[in-house]
């Protein structure tokens, strides 16, 4: 009887270490698949940010290029009485042609900036 009661307990110790080192190989895949998804919701993070990034990048250099054909059409514009140009017969050609002009400049900047940040 003796006998069997200490084979029933190295029975029973057999099961209790082997269900301990099931319960702790389960904790380690947990851990592993916490530390997976933090590392994916930073990736995602990193992504989504860049992409914002890219978003307020190129909305900054539309207005680069835009505010100051804005700013000029504007002041044109007014039609104030004290305006020389106003009367005169070529008024609206200059203006365009100068307007051309003002945008390929901030064009070419714009590109030049860009090709030096790229090499």
């Amino acid at each position: 009887a003796t006998s069997q009661l200490d084979q029933s307990c190295l029975i029973r110790r057999h099961h209790l270490l082997d269900i301990e080192n099931n319960l702790r190989q389960c904790l380690q895949e947990c851990n592993a698949q916490i530390h997976l998804c933090e590392s994916v919701i930073a990736e995602y993070d990193r992504k989504s940010g860049d992409k914002v990034n890219n978003i307020l990048n190129f909305l900054t250099i539309i207005t680069f290029l835009v505010m100051p054909i804005q700013i000029l059409t504007g002041v044109y514009g007014m039609n104030f009485k004290g305006m020389p140009e106003l009367g005169w017969k070529y008024a609206y050609p200059w203006y365009f042609l100068a307007l051309s002009l003002v945008g390929t400049v901030i064009f070419a900047s714009q590109l030049m900036c860009v090709y030096r940040s790229v090499t």
